[in-house]
């Protein structure tokens, strides 16, 4: 996803998931946050949200966390943390069953198919 002037957006800042954790005790979801910080927020506090349902094999090195959390939601709260996001996911006629993404400062750095069996 990119934005108006055809670059990706930035990646979601400390700045910005902090006031996310903040504007959620102080308001609960109000949607003065973007969904991009508040997945991001969520990633660093313990699970609370159903996982995304989305399937984010398309996921590439180099996307930010505020692409990933548009297009593929929340991760799996309880094997996710602030560097690498873990997702369901499945190709039919394969073993795939999941996805981590990891990240280096808000960009995706490594994607990682997991296969059952």
């Amino acid at each position: 996803m990119a934005t108006a002037l055809g670059r990706p957006p930035e990646p979601v800042s400390g700045r910005q998931w902090r006031a996310a954790i903040s504007d959620y005790y102080a308001f609960g979801l109000s949607g003065a946050d973007s969904c991009a910080a508040t997945v991001v927020a969520r990633t660093h506090l313990p699970p609370r949200f159903k996982e995304g349902t989305a399937n984010p094999l398309s996921a590439i090195a180099g996307m930010t966390d505020a692409q990933i959390a548009d297009m593929f939601g929340p991760p799996i709260p309880w094997r996710s943390g602030p560097r690498c996001w873990d997702y369901h996911a499945s190709k039919a006629g394969t073993s795939v069953d999941g996805v981590r993404i990891c990240f280096r400062q808000g960009v995706v750095s490594e994607v990682q198919r997991s296969m059952h069996g």
